[in-house]
């Protein structure tokens, strides 16, 4: 159940929502409240990845991701730990723009580990390739795999 944040004299019910936001009251709202409010959610605690020590959002991958001309939007995590060390690797659909770019893998690569503090492996494959595979299938895309046992 939801319950209120500031104050007990108004309950509410509470449910666990597993969201992961952070409160603020250290300026007024654009509207001019000055109330202790949640400010732009993160995440999800269950949508999480850890690897190797770092925890991170696959919405963060997906933001870089994005930001790249010439690979499609599209994208893949896949986190091995089949191994006594865990390797992550990002797929992502390269366009006919980027085909031609063989720095791409490795600009792209930079970019997921400044952003989310991880070496990934880039791995390119052709327009559509993600959706055969079934990422985008049914109303949500699974944009994780994880291989192996969980540490």
């Amino acid at each position: 159940m939801y319950t209120n944040l500031v104050g007990d004299t108004q309950p509410l019910l509470r449910y666990r929502s597993r969201d992961l936001g952070r409160l603020s009251d250290s300026e007024p709202c654009e509207c001019g409240r000055t109330l202790v409010r949640i400010e732009r959610l993160e995440g999800r605690s269950d949508d999480m990845i850890s690897y190797r020590g770092q925890n991170f959002f696959p919405s963060a991958v997906e933001q870089v991701v994005r930001e790249f001309a010439g690979i499609s939007p599209e994208y893949r995590i896949v986190v091995d730990r089949r191994r006594t060390l865990a390797a992550l690797g990002v797929q992502v659909e390269v366009l006919a723009a980027g085909r031609d770019d063989p720095s791409l893998p490795d600009r792209l690569a930079e970019a997921i580990r400044r952003a989310v503090g991880v070496r990934a492996r880039i791995e390119m494959l052709e327009p559509g390739a993600l959706a055969a595979a079934g990422v985008a299938s049914g109303l949500k895309a699974k944009r994780v795999i994880e291989l192996g046992p969980e540490h």
